[in-house]
């Protein structure tokens, strides 16, 4: 059986659907298993050709739920905090910055779902139209 199937008459979804369909606005969902919620997020924005950002109150909880919803769905990035260096190193390792601008760069595709952190939405970041502006293009051959 199909968790979709499952989920089609049970009233408290079809409130939340209901609510996304009329005015697409920022929901909360709270009371949901940790085990069922990486699901429910996924059966959420496959409805409507939905996007999602999922606000965690960690990088570690974030993380941990990326993982679970990847399982579903190659659409799922992960935002993560940005990280300072105070101090002079030869070799720093670049991977946060480029999972940053990897979710800032699938943000306007369909059916995308940004897993991110409190403290990684409040750390500055460029713009989308910014972002677009300095790309640069190579063409092969």
């Amino acid at each position: 059986m199909n968790f979709s199937n499952l989920l089609k008459d049970y009233k408290p979804y079809k409130d939340v659907e209901k609510s996304l369909k009329n005015n697409n606005s920022p929901i909360c969902i709270s009371g949901v298993s940790e085990s069922a919620q990486s699901q429910l997020i996924y059966q959420l924005t496959q409805t409507e050709d939905n996007s999602a950002v999922v606000i965690c109150y960690s990088d570690l909880e974030a993380m941990s739920l990326y993982r679970d919803i990847s399982y579903f769905t190659k659409n799922a990035v992960f935002f993560p905090s940005k990280e300072y260096v105070f101090y002079d190193i030869e070799a720093k390792d670049r991977e946060n910055e480029q999972l940053r601008l990897n979710a800032i760069y699938r943000a306007g595709e369909e059916k995308t779902i940004i897993v991110t952190s409190i403290d990684a939405c409040a750390k500055y970041t460029i713009s989308k139209s910014d972002y677009d502006a300095s790309k640069i293009s190579f063409e092969v051959g």
